[in-house]
């Protein structure tokens, strides 16, 4: 068996093996077989996996604006952040509740007025979580335009539905 096939009989062109010799083989085979297995999971487990929540490049640009103005500290109305937190809402409803209102309430830490208890509570009661248990809709670009928080003329009725055709027109390759 040390010697693997170097002393093995010839007969017709093919390798004449014994019982022993056989299952050595194989055995051999199976175990090469399973090591290159465990050596591509191992590599593939070991490459960083990047998954997209929801897909920021493809915000309107109403939506974005929010988010500038939230980030750079600025007083952003009441009725914007209602507007963020039911689009956010929508375009993250793949994934669990309660991560969902922890990512949404990273887009208010730099509020002028952000405190972490009621941004929780208040993004908690805008997804039906929480007070009236209502969960509310995305507003349309024409309530969005009336609040004056409409910065281009996109096309669409809604933010959610300007994020779709995006996503449609631009599939990402997560």
């Amino acid at each position: 068996i040390e010697h693997g096939l170097i002393n093995a009989v010839i007969y017709k062109g093919y390798a004449l093996l014994d019982l022993e010799m056989y299952r050595e083989l194989i055995h051999r085979y199976l175990s090469s077989l399973v090591r290159e297995s465990r050596q591509k999971q191992d590599q593939e487990q070991a490459k960083p996996v990047q998954i997209s929540i929801s897909l920021p490049d493809y915000y309107p640009p109403c939506i974005k604006a929010i988010i500038q103005s939230l980030a750079s500290g600025k007083e952003t109305s009441h009725f914007a952040r209602f507007a963020l937190v039911t689009f956010l809402n929508k375009t993250m409803s793949h994934i669990g509740v309660d991560m969902r209102v922890k990512l949404i309430a990273q887009y208010f830490v730099n509020a002028d007025d952000y405190d972490p208890k009621t941004t929780e509570y208040q993004i908690r009661h805008i997804l039906g979580l929480a007070g009236g248990r209502k969960e509310y809709s995305v507003p349309t670009c024409k309530t969005m335009r009336e609040e004056g928080l409409c910065v281009a003329n996109c096309g669409v009725k809604s933010p959610y539905g300007y994020y779709l055709r995006q996503v449609r027109l631009r599939p990402q390759v997560i």
